[in-house]
């Protein structure tokens, strides 16, 4: 959506797209981020997530009509790429542990990891991403049948991250100097994490 602002009554209104019906996703999911440093903004669904440059997004919405216009809606759909990380079978069918969890950035928007339910965690470079590229990694944070309650990258170091597990199982991502996972603790009263 978008916030549109009327400066001479300070008057607030959105422009809302809405998308097509049950995506299948999580309740509690967080799947969209923005990358300030690029210009992009990242929004996942079921098999993937698309991105945009900014100002395309911004020019779409600026365009004067309501969020149903079918021309509005084609305007918008071009400006965005479509990144497919799973296969093409509709999220609203997966099962619940396959469906996407969280989006997010690391802490110099370098690397964006795609958090699945079932504990696996797609890693993409960013620069070879809006380049066309689609270069990932995929890692399983997830054992024993436990699902991902979060992953959340580090505030600074941006090659390590953490996740937490439904049975309190907390474990890092290092991707620096080589990729490995290592068990930090398992409690099974653990429900959250932040850094």
């Amino acid at each position: 959506g978008r916030n549109l602002v009327n400066t001479d009554s300070d008057e607030r209104k959105s422009k809302v797209f809405d998308g097509a019906a049950n995506l299948g996703l999580p309740a509690d999911a967080a799947l969209l981020a923005i990358a300030n440093r690029w210009g992009a903004i990242f929004a996942a669904g079921g098999n993937g997530f698309r991105w945009a440059w900014l100002h395309e997004v911004r020019a779409a919405c600026e365009t004067e009509g309501s969020s149903e216009d079918p021309a509005l809606i084609e305007k918008m759909e071009r400006a965005f790429t479509a990144v497919t990380c799973r296969s093409e079978v509709s999220s609203a069918s997966r099962p619940p542990g396959e469906r996407a969890l969280e989006l997010s950035l690391n802490a110099d928007e370098t690397k964006l990891s795609l958090a699945h339910v079932d504990g696996t965690v797609i890693i993409y470079d960013v620069a070879a991403l809006l380049q066309g590229g689609a270069q990932s990694s995929e890692h399983s944070l997830g054992h024993g049948g436990a699902t991902l309650r979060t992953f959340r990258w580090h505030p600074t170091d941006a090659a390590r991250g953490v996740a937490l597990d439904s049975a309190g199982a907390l474990r890092m991502l290092s991707l620096l100097p080589a990729v490995a996972t290592h068990l930090l603790a398992t409690d099974a009263s653990l429900c959250s994490m932040c850094w």
